[in-house]
């Protein structure tokens, strides 16, 4: 129970950094450091996209073991893939495409955010600038 409590604090923190780096990056001056986790989020994205095909094929092992406990027999068994049509195919691809970008859209929103204020305080200071002309 320890073991897992001490694990969501971790991976709390470490989306937390995430946030906080992206908060971050997109206040910098430089417009494009604020897309760069934005951009790995999609590359991560477009990774489970391309990986579908590697899970079409399944392979599982059957043991036996004997009363006794002495003998056992490992033998692999490869189910074949199934014939999927081209809707269920998009379908998915489709779902794992919007599933996986679910990050990408909210670190650009928090991107996107912050250069608005960015360019609202930049107004700001221009009309500021003028005003004491």
């Amino acid at each position: 129970m320890a073991i897992a409590s001490y694990m969501i604090i971790v991976i709390l923190l470490f989306y937390g950094g995430i946030l906080w780096l992206q908060f971050f990056l997109s206040r910098k001056p430089n417009r494009w450091l604020g897309l760069i986790l934005p951009l790995i989020s999609f590359l991560f994205s477009l990774q489970a996209l391309l990986g579908i095909a590697a899970y079409s094929t399944v392979r599982t092992s059957v043991t036996t073991i004997m009363e006794n406990g002495t003998s056992y027999t490992t033998e692999d068994v490869v189910v074949p893939p199934e014939k999927k049509d081209t809707g269920q195919l998009i379908a998915t691809a489709v779902s794992v495409f919007i599933e996986y970008n679910i990050p990408s859209v909210i670190l650009l929103g928090i991107y996107a955010g912050c250069r608005s204020r960015r360019k609202k305080n930049m107004e700001l200071e221009k009309m500021n600038i003028q005003d004491l002309e």
